[in-house]
Parts: C-alpha cells; structure tokens; sequence
C-alpha cells in the first residue's frame, strides 16, 4: 500500500458489502469464501463432474454493494480456475459503469479501484469465470461503510448462460443486468453444461426463502436426451420437486433461447423431435403449475450480431436484449418497478 494510510475491513464491515450470495464462510486462515450452492448441492456436481464443481464454485453474481465516501478500494484475493483462467472486475458507481479491471490468468492479486470524491454507492461485480477467495478488502482511512437495501430475494437457476458465458463485462451477464435494473438480491445458480437435474434441488434452499425464483433450463436437455419422452420425464421430475419445496413461491420460467449452433444443427438431422418440440414440452409442463409464469421469447435477435462465435451464447448486446424482456416480465409477474441510481449521486 505504500505510504498511503488504509483501513482494513473487518467481517461486520465485509458483511455489509457482500451480496447474491447463498451465504459465505471464512476458513482457518480467515480467507473470505462466498457460496452460491449448499454444500449438498456442491457434492451432487462434484459426483457428476469435476467440472461442474468447479462452475459452481465460480462468483457469478457475486457483488459488492455498499455505500462508502472512501477514496479507493483494494481486495487482497486469491484466484482459481473454473471456467476459465480468465477473469475480469467490473466497477459501478451509483449505477454507471466506471472501471474493468482485466486478468489473463489466476493467481494472488491485489485489485485495486480509485473511487470518486464524495458519498457514493459503489458496487463490483465478481468473476462468473473464476473462483475467488478473499484475504482482506481495504478501504481508505476513516472511511465510512452502509448498506444498501435490496427489494426482494430471488434465486435464478440455469446452464452456461445464466452462468455468464462468454462475455467479457461480468456486468453485462443477463443476471447481473436484471439485478442491477430491477435491485434486487439475485442469488446465480448458473453452471455452464447443467440441465433440469432433480438431484441438484435441496431441500435446505427453503431456509431463503426467495421472493421469486426464476428458471432458464432447457437448452442442454434438449442436448442430452434423444427422445422427446426423456426430456418430459426428465424436466417434470426437476418442476415437481422445485414447487414441492416452493408451492407458493412464484416462478417465471424462461424458454430456452434461439441457437444456431452445430450441435443443434446436427440434432435437428438425426434426432427425433426439435428445439420447438422440447420447448412446447415445457410449456405444457409449465401450464400445470398456478405458480409458474413463463416468458416465451427473450427477444435476442436471430442474427449473428448479438452471439459469440458459438452462434448459441449471447453477447453483451445480446444478453442485453435479454435482460430488458426479463426485467419487463419480473416488473409485470412480480410487481417490482425498475430503478434509477440518478438519487445516489
């Protein structure tokens, strides 16, 4: 830190930061561990595959939303791959996007923001692409910390997309875009490659006790099953142990979006039933439960333009589009307003 004077946080102080988060722990070294899954949601990925433990194990979501007039922030921290090696940090202050910091690789890092003169509601927004663990966070000397006040609790469940594959603006993820626009707490359980996988459900989720839940499944069970009968059983098994746990929470249920990808290309050949076949199986899933909403179309244009180069996840315009139905759809299912950050500043 140099001659300059830092206050180190303390974990009531962090506490007041950390948000979209299941919960968070320290280990024996008081190294901060944010948790996106329960620990039985943890070891059914682990069973399945190192790679989805690993994704789950990511911060997508993760953020840091505060109020503070302090002069910096630096987080001392520890990277580890998930879904990539990559990463990246993205600065907001009272709403705006202000700064990125970029990574290549993982390692132990100091990550530091200059922040403006004044009171101001600061937020970072965490890797979807790598774990992080964080040794200390430090704010200017006598700097004051508050916490901001979210308008409801939500849970998002869902595959690489919701997880934030592949953008570069962490920020720009169709979660964190709904949870900036709408302020609530959006807890991501995204992980690249998941389905409609009942097993990955526990019953400890009750203790949150969400507002709203929100389901964007489909497109890799669609992938994964070669009959239209398995993707049914498959999918009704997930809904009915989902609103089993949660019979009078409401969901909105997303339909999987446009893709163009080989795969999907190669499916249509030599499987039988298409992506509108499977997305017509959730709809008459869906139609049986009084408590599941469901946005048919996100709005992504069917143009490569708003794709990565998989032509089956979205870019940042893309996920934008994305994120402005959603939004439309939570404002109208859940009767919560979008925000402006203009009174913060």
């Amino acid at each position: 830190m140099g001659e300059v004077i830092a206050m180190k946080l303390n974990k009531e102080q962090l506490g007041k930061m950390i948000h979209n988060v299941l919960s968070y722990d320290y280990d024996e070294e008081d190294r901060l561990h944010f948790q996106r899954f329960t620990e039985y949601q943890r070891q059914i990925y682990e069973k399945e595959s190192n790679d989805y433990l690993l994704r789950a194990k990511t911060s997508a979501g993760v953020t840091f939303d505060f109020m503070t007039d302090s002069e910096y922030i630096v987080l001392d921290l520890d990277m580890y791959v998930g879904s990539e090696s990559w990463s990246n940090f993205d600065l907001y202050v009272d709403g705006i996007y202000t700064d990125q910091k970029k990574f290549t690789n993982t390692c132990r890092r100091l990550v530091s923001f200059s922040l403006p003169e004044g009171r101001h509601r600061i937020t970072i927004y965490f890797p979807w692409s790598i774990e992080i663990v964080l040794n200390a966070v430090y704010l200017s000397d006598g700097a004051s910390i508050s916490e901001v006040s979210k308008r409801a609790k939500a849970i998002i469940v869902g595959d690489s997309i919701t997880q934030g594959y592949i953008t570069e603006y962490t920020s720009l993820t169709y979660a964190n875009q709904v949870a900036r626009e709408t302020d609530i707490e959006l807890v991501n359980q995204g992980v690249g490659g998941y389905y409609f996988g009942s097993d990955s459900i526990d019953e400890a989720l009750t203790f949150y006790n969400p507002n709203f839940i929100i389901i964007a499944y489909g497109t890799n069970d669609y992938s994964r099953y070669d009959t239209r009968e398995e993707f049914n059983s498959h999918v009704l098994s997930y809904i009915e142990k989902l609103t089993s746990l949660f019979p009078n929470t409401k969901m909105l249920a997303i339909l999987p979006i446009f893709r163009n990808d080989e795969n999907h290309q190669s499916r249509e050949k030599y499987r039988d039933y298409t992506l509108d076949d499977a997305k017509q199986v959730l709809l008459d899933i869906y139609a049986k439960y009084d408590n599941i909403f469901v946005l048919k179309e996100t709005g992504i244009p069917h143009i490569p333009e708003v794709f990565a180069e998989d032509y089956l996840h979205p870019n940042e315009l893309g996920f934008t589009f994305m994120a402005k139905a959603i939004v439309d759809a939570i404002c109208c299912v859940f009767d919560i307003a979008t925000v402006s950050y203009l009174s913060f500043s």
